[in-house]
């Protein structure tokens, strides 16, 4: 029989090594809860701040105004609230940010100067993932304390602050006020302007005003506590309004359009000539638009704006109304760089008259009786010449008719020659013009260009002349299905950049180039497949 010494006895063994597994056990579940947050804590703490106040506007906010009704605020993501770290933020943090984004904003509301706050106004349109990457950008921005969007309520706009205004109860004694406030983590308290209010600032980054709002309003010694709020007047606001959304046929329909702006803002004439209230898909001599003034008179150096006329259409049915741009320039920001703001789309619907009754306007006819039978002896020779009257009729019409044909064919192969001899002519002067240097080509060339090249196009698909003319939006739909996806691309740019340039006038070298360039790039695929039509016109 062997025996183990007393250290390794299997009993002995087995227990020590259990001991050994169960303080593995504990030291790495020791580590996993020390050591990662005590790594993480001290470089997340902005982040985390950042993100509790981006999460917590959008946490559906709500509050009770004075009557005690809920008020629900829409969120709008077209205006931002920012808010600087003013450790790190410049002299001036608002248009330093607003400079160092142009991608992304295109106004800014005036703040005061040293101000640690200031709202933006996105672009219209951001391309898709856009604004996820320019918020992770924001988020990681060290001058960047925090980014709310802004409320609409009533169809105002508004900046939510960090402050509440809470009406207390009699009742309430001041030391359980200061333990209420203090239990909403409170920074300031100032007397507010009613008995029984005070105003509270607020911490957002441990909880929002709404929230913190909702949250004393349950308490028993408040009557009632309320988020505090500051209107946004964007630099332009345009709204187009209808008297009605529809009409009968023919009837007029007035229309106001308004636009108002802030000092400092200058509305360029281009306004005036872009105004275009075509609706869609309606033949130009089926409605009639007419100004109460001319649009020659209108004052653009005073707000607001007001611009009113009728509308007649003629046609039944459901359409829309364009998107009418507002061009403008902000002087406030030291750069006179051109922006843009456009109305919604508005829709419209034009029935046709119809009786109310089911017999309404209807002819009534007596339903006609049985005729005797009449025996002619004469009708059998009758009929005879008349069969052989219209045999020889229709023999002499298809002979005619086969006459006229072949002379009008050739006139139309004729016609088609020269439409293509004509197209052809036109691309080749016109491939000669943008070769030309672009300083030297000025506002009237830009002009003369941009019509040459909607005649062009418009030749290309055969458009009747009256509608090769209006702005890009509204002829290119027309030339839509003649076009490649490449060529539509182009002939966007060119006409597009065309018009902002006639609008702005601000269009450095290099751009004036790369309009020529893409113009040229056009033309020369329109010549390719020209010439491609003739020759299988040719062949066949």
């Amino acid at each position: 029989m062997l025996n183990y010494p007393a250290v390794i006895r299997p009993h002995r063994l087995q227990s020590l090594l259990q001991l050994l597994l169960y303080g593995l056990f504990c030291l790495s579940g020791l580590l996993l809860l020390l050591g990662p947050a005590g790594a993480e804590a001290p470089a997340g703490e902005t982040v985390t701040c950042f993100d509790r106040i981006w999460h917590g506007a959008h946490d559906h906010p709500w509050y009770l105004d004075a009557q005690g009704q809920e008020i629900v605020p829409e969120v709008v993501h077209d205006w931002l609230l920012v808010k600087f770290n003013e450790s790190v933020a410049p002299p001036r943090p608002a248009e330093d940010f607003y400079q160092r984004y142009p991608e992304a904003f295109e106004n800014l509301v005036a703040s005061d100067s040293g101000s640690i706050a200031a709202v933006y106004q996105l672009r219209q349109g951001l391309p898709y993932g856009l604004f996820e990457a320019l918020l992770q950008r924001w988020r990681n921005d060290p001058q960047v304390h925090s980014i709310q969007p802004a409320w609409r309520i009533d169809g105002q706009l508004y900046a939510p602050l960090d402050q509440i205004e809470v009406e207390w109860k009699t009742a309430a004694d001041p030391q359980t006020r200061q333990r209420l406030l203090a239990d909403a983590q409170a920074r300031q308290v100032t007397t507010g302007k009613r008995a029984n209010t005070e105003v509270v600032t607020i911490d957002p980054c441990y909880r929002l005003a709404w929230q913190t709002a909702a949250l004393l309003t349950e308490e028993l010694y408040v009557i009632r506590a309320a988020p505090l709020k500051t209107p946004l007047e964007p630099p332009v606001a345009v709204q187009l309004q209808l008297d009605s959304p529809g009409a009968m046929a023919g009837m007029p329909i007035p229309f106001r359009l308004e636009i108002r702006f802030a000092e400092g803002i200058k509305i360029e004439a281009a306004t005036i000539a872009n105004l275009n209230l075509n609706p869609s898909g309606v033949f130009h001599n089926l409605y009639d638009i007419r100004f109460n003034e001319p649009l020659s008179a209108v004052d653009l150096s005073h707000s607001p704006i007001q611009i009113s006329g009728t509308l007649r259409l003629y046609a039944s049915g459901d359409y829309q109304l364009p998107a009418l741009p507002v061009y403008y320039t902000d002087q406030r920001s030291g750069e006179a760089r051109p922006l843009s703001i456009r109305t919604e789309n508005q829709p419209i619907r034009i029935a046709s008259m119809v009786p109310e009754g089911s017999e309404g306007y209807r002819l009534q006819i007596a339903r006609p009786s049985s005729l005797p039978t009449i025996t002619d002896p004469a009708l059998t020779r009758i009929r005879q010449r008349a069969a052989v009257l219209c045999t020889a009729g229709l023999l002499l019409l298809t002979l005619g008719l086969f006459a006229w044909l072949r002379p009008s064919s050739r006139r139309t192969d004729q016609a088609q020659i020269m439409a293509q001899q004509r197209l052809q002519k036109n691309l080749d002067d016109l491939t000669t013009r943008i070769k030309g240097d672009p300083l030297a080509m000025q506002p009237d060339d830009w002009a003369q260009l941009g019509r040459e090249l909607q005649t062009v196009l418009g030749e290309y698909a055969g458009l009747p002349a009256a509608t090769r003319g209006s702005s890009h939006s509204t002829f290119l739909p027309r030339i839509r299905n003649y076009l490649t996806a490449d060529e539509m691309r182009q002939a966007q740019t060119v006409l597009k950049d065309i018009e902002y340039l006639l609008a702005a006038d601000r269009l450095d070298l290099e751009a004036r180039r790369a309009v020529l360039t893409q113009a040229g790039l056009l033309l020369a695929s329109l010549a390719t497949r020209t010439a491609d039509q003739k020759t299988d016109r040719e062949l066949h």
